[in-house]
């Protein structure tokens, strides 16, 4: 099993993935509506991004979801230290 500073770096990871992943979807998302709203880009090119944009969305749930999973595996094994401490 990986130890918990492991696995916090893989927390703060996968956060400031999640973050980035976020921002750059919706930043794109805006920028194709205001292109096809300025030059009159065909309804097919905002239809893909909305796809691309969708993916991303939902590729940041399940990452956000693994963060979730992550973070009771961290107090999960902090637990029975936090109980063992007390005893003594």
């Amino acid at each position: 099993m990986t130890s918990s500073p492991d696995l916090e770096l893989l927390l703060r990871q996968k956060k400031r993935a999640v973050a980035v992943v976020i921002t750059f979807a919706l930043a794109l998302w805006l920028g194709a509506w205001w292109v096809r709203g300025q030059f009159g880009v065909t309804p097919i090119f905002t239809t893909m991004l909305n796809l691309i944009t969708l993916a991303a969305f939902f590729w940041s749930m399940i990452a956000s979801y693994q963060i979730l999973r992550i973070r009771r595996q961290i107090r999960a094994e902090a637990k029975p230290e936090a109980q063992t401490s007390k005893t003594d």
